[in-house]
């Protein structure tokens, strides 16, 4: 009787285990990353896109939390993640973001970059809440300092709420709500005042990721004082659909200036065009200042790194196939950028310029074909030969094409000539 008793018991026990594992699955899947996330949840596939992504964490226990505001260090941590959270050298602005937070290196870095400003004089706010507004103007300005067209607007007509949208945020508001990064909290509310929740981030970071963003063709990105406006050049007939590889290219002193005209009427576009089938995303910045200071580029360090590195990451850029030509000025900056970028330039092609043969070690692993009269006066010949001979000497890979008998000149022979751009693509990182 004592052994039936037992089974009985034994039975009952296995049956209460199983039916509480069936109930148990049933309301969190096993493929759920987070035990307070259903799959039936609205939110479940952008929070486990971002968890898996590498974007947000959890709080602790298992649990997302979908439905807590968002703070302002979230967001910025969020953005500097999505960045693949890159060196922080520049000093923090704000005195209530002390160092070694988890924080800490976001917010410098995204005020580094105008992406965020502080609520007050040198306060941030790290732990204050973010609406809806104040999300949405975020990552507008994150996007236009990676260079991506930002001019798309929807009528905000239809919320009947849209009153309430602050002045400063109705062109992000317009410009979120036109890309489908955001919608209304119901059919005609926008709820702009609303605290954003850190599912909402969730569900903006995955309809970001999936927009098809397009780099903007002309503008400007300011970097701690210092500003660089750009063009953007597309290959003809590019539909923006597949991956093409980038040409950054810097001009010399005669297209300096601001407003970019004497940047368009540089011979090397006139060029370019002449190439059958020209591949490349072209990136030209344009220095702001008429000069003939040789460390010109190298002084836009600060500005130009970043603005290099957003363009190479963008959708339509193949990150494997990036280049670096320049002229003059120019030839001393793809020198430099070269080395100082070898990370991401395949190959580069210096025209009629010079650097020191001490930084001959940075270019080994970055295949170069410089060009240079041989009567040079401004640019003198053997600043390229002494260039190519040390790196060469280091174990790179280096080779010069002289120009005999030509002074300063001799690039648009270099601009149109299809076998420098095949050279080019014959390497990638």
């Amino acid at each position: 009787m004592k052994k039936l008793i037992s089974l009985i018991l034994a039975a009952i026990m296995i049956a209460s285990v199983t039916a509480f594992s069936v109930s148990a699955a049933e309301t969190y899947p096993l493929d759920s990353p987070f035990v307070d996330v259903k799959k039936s949840r609205w939110s479940y596939d952008a929070i486990v896109y971002a968890s898996e992504k590498g974007y947000m964490d959890g709080v602790g226990g298992g649990k997302f939390n979908p439905a807590a505001p968002m703070t302002r260090a979230m967001v910025v941590t969020v953005l500097y993640r999505r960045e693949g959270e890159p060196e922080v050298t520049f000093k923090n602005a704000f005195s209530d973001v002390k160092d070694g937070k988890w924080y800490s290196k976001a917010v410098i870095w995204a005020e580094s970059r105008g992406i965020v400003n502080g609520i007050s004089d040198g306060i941030f706010d790290p732990n204050g809440k973010i609406t809806r507004e104040q999300l949405v103007t975020m990552l507008h300005r994150y996007c236009d300092v990676k260079l991506l067209d930002v001019s798309k607007r929807a009528d905000l007509d239809a919320f009947a709420d849209k009153n309430k949208i602050h002045s400063y945020a109705a062109e992000s508001f317009a410009w979120a709500v036109g890309e489908g990064l955001i919608s209304g909290m119901t059919k005609d509310t926008a709820a702009p005042r609303d605290n954003a929740t850190r599912e909402q981030f969730a569900m903006i970071l995955k309809r970001f990721d999936d927009a098809p963003f397009v780099l903007k063709e002309r503008g400007s990105v300011t970097e701690k004082g210092r500003t660089a406006e750009y063009i953007i050049k597309y290959p003809e007939g590019y539909d923006h659909k597949e991956k093409r590889p980038l040409l950054v290219f810097l001009h010399g002193s005669g297209s300096s200036g601001t407003g970019l005209d004497e940047l368009y009427n540089n011979s090397f576009f006139t060029e370019i065009a002449k190439v059958e089938d020209f591949p490349f995303i072209v990136l030209a910045p344009q220095l702001d200042e008429v000069t003939d200071d040789r460390l010109a580029w190298f002084e836009r360090r600060f500005v130009l790194n970043p603005m290099i590195r957003d363009v190479v990451s963008s959708r339509e850029v193949d990150e494997h196939h990036v280049y670096i030509m320049g002229t003059s000025l120019g030839g001393y900056g793809t020198w430099y950028y070269a080395g100082a970028m070898n990370d991401v330039f395949a190959a580069a092609v210096p025209i009629c310029g010079g650097a020191s043969t001490s930084t001959a070690k940075d270019l080994v692993n970055v295949p170069i074909w410089a060009f240079h009269g041989t009567e040079d006066e401004a640019v003198p010949y053997h600043l390229s030969v002494d260039m190519v001979n040390a790196v060469n000497d280091a174990g790179g890979n280096a080779k010069l094409t002289s120009f005999e008998g030509i002074g300063h000149g001799g690039w648009d022979e270099v601009y149109h000539d299809p076998a420098v751009y095949q050279w080019m693509l014959g390497y990638s990182k």
